[in-house]
């Protein structure tokens, strides 16, 4: 559980300083895109899991956006 807090803050730490917080694998506008139409669950994806990936990006999204006004 230790290491599970470590890392959780060494993300928030490298978020704080504006950097990504996994490096370049951060994902952008076009994979979801890309990735989308497979995820839906209309299209035979899981519903519980696009409902948390759905909600990871928009958490993203918000986040960029906040640290570009700032």
């Amino acid at each position: 559980m230790d290491q599970q807090i470590q890392k959780a803050q060494e993300v928030v730490d490298r978020l704080e300083h504006g950097a990504p917080a996994f490096g370049a694998a951060t994902p952008t506008t076009a994979t979801w895109r890309r990735n989308v139409v497979d995820w839906h669950p209309d299209q035979g994806g899981d519903s519980r899991l696009w409902l948390r990936r759905n909600a990871a990006y928009q958490l993203l999204v918000a986040w960029y956006e906040f640290n570009r006004a700032s």
